[in-house]
């Protein structure tokens, strides 16, 4: 089932760290759900005290989306 998630990511090379806490949470949570749907555990970051991937951009968790249609919003806008 193909799911609409609609983020605010003003390009796909920004860094996941630098965008609002709450888009931070969002993704959080879908690579979260991605990890236990595909079977692999999430490598932990204890100096950022997050997991790994969120330190890096959002392209490169971008096949967690795979099966999502994604709508890029800026920061504030309405979602």
């Amino acid at each position: 089932m193909v799911k609409t998630r609609k983020l605010a990511v003003p390009y796909p090379t920004v860094f996941i760290c630098q965008l609002p806490e709450e888009t931070q949470s969002i993704i959080r949570k879908d690579l979260e759900h991605y990890a236990h749907e595909n079977g692999f555990q999430l490598s932990w970051d204890a100096e950022n005290n997050d997991y790994t991937a969120m330190a890096g951009r959002f392209c490169d968790i971008e096949e967690i989306y795979q099966d999502t249609i994604l709508h890029f919003c800026q920061i504030g806008e309405d979602v």
